[in-house]
């Protein structure tokens, strides 16, 4: 299992918020140096996530958490539809540090690549539905609001 220690400096900007489905997704990040990071709650379907030649799986009611400046790739699992809510918020200044076993830190998000289902993924996901309903409704009135939301949801999953 990995984790993200992270640190930073700035508010993030919302890239997206938004719910996506599919049969067959696949893609590969790590192509751009800037520091973005995707939490998606999955509702159905399964998910691989390979890091350096290490697969991690996340399935229905999992919180998954990719930091995009990573050479991680995903893709979906099995013929049903994989669905997601997902929240992509980018840094402009940050430390990231990855770490392979978790390490307490007073000072910087210790963040896990997978959550397994559990009470706080249910608030997760409902954190995640509400900043895309503001994002949509209004992305300039609330992406303050939802930045702050974002950064809260770290603060919970750390």
């Amino acid at each position: 299992m990995y984790f993200g220690q992270m640190k930073f400096g700035t508010i993030p900007d919302i890239g997206f918020a938004i719910s996506h489905y599919s049969r067959d997704y696949k893609t590969s990040y790590g192509r751009n140096g800037k520091m973005s990071v995707e939490i998606a709650y999955i509702t159905s379907g399964r998910v691989k996530l390979t890091l350096y030649d290490k697969d991690m799986y996340a399935g229905e009611g999992n919180v998954l958490v990719i930091f995009r400046h990573l050479p991680v790739s995903t893709q979906t699992l099995g013929s049903e539809v994989q669905s997601h809510h997902t929240v992509l918020a980018e840094f402009s200044d940050y430390d990231f540090m990855l770490l392979e076993d978790y390490k307490e830190s007073n000072n910087a998000f210790v963040i896990p690549f997978v959550i397994q289902p559990c009470e706080q993924t249910e608030e997760i996901a409902k954190a995640l539905c509400r900043i895309s309903v503001d994002m949509a409704e209004n992305r300039e009135k609330n992406s303050l609001k939802s930045a702050v939301e974002f950064l809260s949801l770290l603060s919970k999953i750390s």
